[in-house]
């Protein structure tokens, strides 16, 4: 195998390389580099820097440094660090220089950093800008934060201080009429703290989703079981307005599942949907709650028998302050904050139309890998 020549190796690299004569004075060695005679056309012409300051003072002040190394005697590199060296055309060159003890002799490599270089230095300054915008965001967040703890905190006040008045007054004896009307406030100021709460709970959910996933350390969770409590908080809200809830039990399975997410939030989720399609049933329709599932994930469908939901407004439903329909429902957050919490679990969320008539709003999460079941350990035996 022929080896191949060390100038032919020098000039591939696009190197000058250049041999300590004196101080102050560097000869070069075997061919100019074109970058050379576009910065340094002397140089490359004689072959010699007699006079490095003239030439560069940036060069001129890196060979202190140089001498030191080279009086060394080190076997590695000393670098001059980037700087950027102007032609006579105007463009300007990113160079760099190395002082190297090679077999004895002082020697000083120059080279030109090139494009590489200044993709690099773009990609460190956007990376700069990007920390900066993320800190301002940031920042941004934590004011929207206190403002948004500051609004519930001064809605729940009057709140909480008009439902202790509904209660003492439905604790009274009223006439019925009079109680009807008692009763249909609590149910109201109920609605609204659920309301309020609901709106932390998006904005909490948000956060984590935006910050990060959870470890997937999932405690699981009993469909069966979640659904009903969520059914059984739910029905009196259905019975007021004659519309029927029907679900099967058997659908949902038994026992606790190895699924991501936790029945709170689950609960949270179906409330929402089991609500958003109240609102838009007629009365003497029906709501149900099917289950499907297969080897990888279990899918939850709410149908209902209203008005279905017009095309142009399909696309945003899992958007913030979106509604199915105008002048129906409330500030649009509830949709948004399901989209929210099935996505961080690694789930789907949509909308399909029903034949005939009425919607299908569903969810489907993925089933996770049973554990393996650990051995308890045997009793110890002593040994006499």
């Amino acid at each position: 195998m022929e080896v191949p020549n060390l100038t032919d190796v020098v000039q591939a690299l696009d190197l000058a390389v250049f041999r300590r004569e004196s101080v102050g004075v560097l000869r070069l060695l075997g061919n100019p580099p074109a970058w050379l005679e576009e910065v340094w056309p002397s140089v490359a012409r004689s072959g010699l820097m007699d006079s490095v300051i003239e030439v560069s003072p940036y060069l001129d002040n890196f060979l202190i440094d140089a001498d030191a190394h080279w009086k060394s005697g080190k076997s590695h590199r000393a670098r001059s660090g980037p700087w950027v060296e102007t032609a006579a055309d105007g463009r300007e060159y990113n160079l760099e220089a190395s002082a190297m003890n090679v077999g004895g002799v002082s020697t000083l490599l120059v080279e030109d950093l090139g494009a590489s270089f200044e993709q690099r230095r773009a990609m460190l300054q956007t990376a700069r800008e990007n920390m900066l915008a993320y800190e301002k965001l940031n920042a941004e967040v934590q004011r929207k934060e206190v403002l948004l703890h500051c609004v519930v905190h001064d809605m729940c006040s009057p709140l909480q201080n008009m439902m202790m008045a509904l209660s003492m007054l439905d604790s009274e004896i009223l006439a019925p009429e009079v109680r009807g009307m008692v009763q249909l406030g609590l149910q109201a100021g109920r609605r609204q703290e659920s309301m309020i709460d609901n709106v932390l709970h998006m904005y909490a959910a948000e956060m984590r989703a935006h910050y990060g996933r959870d470890n997937g350390e999932w405690p699981g969770m009993d469909l069966r079981s979640a659904t009903q409590r969520t059914i059984e908080l739910n029905r009196p809200l259905f019975a007021q307005q004659n519309v029927t809830l029907a679900w099967d039990a058997e659908s949902a399975g038994s026992g606790r599942r190895r699924l991501p997410g936790d029945e709170e939030h689950y609960e949270r989720v179906l409330g929402n949907l089991l609500g958003n399609a109240l609102r838009h049933s007629p009365t003497g329709s029906t709501v149900g709650i099917r289950f499907e599932e297969d080897a990888e994930w279990i899918t939850i469908q709410v149908e209902d028998e209203g008005g279905g939901v017009p095309p142009h407004l399909q696309a945003q439903l899992f958007q913030k302050f979106q509604q199915g329909a105008i002048g129906r429902g409330k500030v649009g957050l509830g949709l948004f904050f399901c989209r929210i919490i099935i996505a961080k679990w690694g789930g789907e969320i949509g909308f399909s139309p029903r034949s005939g008539n009425g919607s299908c709003f569903w969810f489907k999460l993925p089933k996770l890998p049973t554990l393996p079941e650990t051995k308890k350990p045997g009793p110890t035996v002593s040994k006499s």
